[in-house]
């Protein structure tokens, strides 16, 4: 018998909520009108929000979404919650340099 292995799509469950970052719950999440999985920021103690480019931005920066591959998960393609590479304000991207 032969075994074939291969990575299926990603899909939410192949990712956990990211640091600083919780699931919302069905009953706020009928009031955010989100999923009841969605991760949503939580931390409240002064850190900096991810929706904030670091203060010493240059050139591009990585803005989670709330999420974060479950480690070892191999899922390729499908849904993608991975950060987001971002142009850091002020600057204009080219494609060959930022200026």
């Amino acid at each position: 018998v032969e075994t074939l292995e291969h990575d299926c799509p990603c899909t939410e469950s192949d990712y956990e909520c990211d640091y600083c970052h919780e699931r919302v719950g069905e009953a706020r999440a009928a009031q955010l009108n989100q999923s009841a999985t969605a991760c949503t920021w939580a931390c409240g103690n002064g850190e900096t929000s991810p929706a904030d480019p670091p203060t010493d931005c240059k050139g591009t920066y990585l803005r989670s979404r709330g999420y974060r591959k479950i480690q070892g998960n191999t899922c390729q393609g499908g849904l993608d919650l991975n950060p987001q590479r971002l142009v850091c304000p002020g600057r204009h991207y080219s494609k060959h340099k930022y200026r």
